[in-house]
């Protein structure tokens, strides 16, 4: 004990004390960590973060804004303002009228008094009609404006796989008529992507149990590809229902759906029979699609 007391105590004496050339030889204390400026990196990079996803929710929510009607509303203002100026006019001309018939009791300076105020009521009768005609046209403007920015919304939406509620009820506000290829569920595009590998491979295999021509080993190869549920995923040409079903896969991928139909429509009745829920959600798609851009284009 003593002699660990003694060697503790040397030891605590020379190191501080040994030559440069022997004190490399000892480990050195590791440098202090900053926690402040660590804490501080990791709290930027968090906002950064946090700011990237605000942008992101922005941009999947972000649809054609309104239009901008201040324009046709000052013009409908204008036009109201012209036709009761206008209906005052008349009735101060009728009063005037009215007092100079009292006045005058000459016939031939009645006639005339007549004569000038038919003549000015035709006036403002015409410019009255002018008037409402206007009215009539930036009325028709502004609801042509909504519908078109309405119908721009519900495409938007439709791309984008979200509700169609607010673009709709824009449309009956301005007194359309909804389609009714717009009314119900409409799948997104990236479900009904998402979902035709399923049904294809189901068509596959129905359409391959069919397949009873060919040679034994044809048939026998049909039989385990039909098990297996192995399928072509590049476009290929044929008429087999493996090379349709190809050719399907590459225009929905690209969002033909269409074109996707067209290639269904060559399968076999059993094949298309074991697809008939995919291709009733892309038609149902394909007419809500052909709706929106109907809508835009006719009003």
């Amino acid at each position: 004990m003593i002699a660990a007391v003694i060697g503790a105590g040397v030891a605590i004496w020379a190191i501080p004390n040994l030559p440069p050339q022997l004190s490399g030889w000892l480990p050195t204390a590791p440098a202090p960590v900053d926690e402040a400026a660590i804490q501080a990196k990791l709290d930027d990079q968090s906002k950064q973060i946090g700011q990237l996803s605000e942008e992101i929710a922005t941009l999947k929510s972000s649809q054609p804004p309104a239009p901008d009607l201040s324009g046709v509303q000052g013009a409908l203002d204008q036009v109201n303002a012209d036709i009761r100026a206008n209906k005052s006019a008349l009735e101060d001309l009728k009063s005037q009228i009215a007092s100079l018939q009292t006045d005058t009791g000459g016939s031939a300076a009645q006639a005339e008094i007549e004569a000038a105020a038919k003549a000015a009521e035709a006036r403002i009768k015409e410019a009255e009609a002018q008037a409402q005609n206007l009215k009539s046209q930036s009325e028709a403007a502004a609801k042509a404006a909504m519908t078109q920015a309405a119908a721009a919304r519900v495409k938007a939406a439709l791309d984008a796989g979200t509700s169609l509620d607010a673009p709709l009820a824009d449309l009956r506000d301005a007194g359309v008529e909804i389609p009714a290829a717009l009314n119900g569920d409409i799948p997104s595009l990236q479900s009904l992507q998402s979902s035709f590998p399923d049904s294809a491979r189901a068509a596959l295999q129905a359409a391959r149990r069919t397949e009873t021509g060919g040679s034994i080993s044809d048939r026998v190869g049909a039989f385990l590809l039909a098990q297996t549920g192995a399928r072509s995923v590049a476009p290929k040409e044929g008429n087999s229902a493996d090379a349709v079903l190809s050719r399907a896969q590459a225009d929905v991928d690209r969002g033909a759906l269409s074109e996707a139909l067209d290639e269904i429509a060559k399968l076999p009745d059993p094949a298309q029979e074991a697809m008939s829920d995919w291709v009733n959600q892309a038609k149902a798609r394909v007419a809500a699609l052909d709706a929106a851009n109907q809508l835009g284009a006719t009003q």
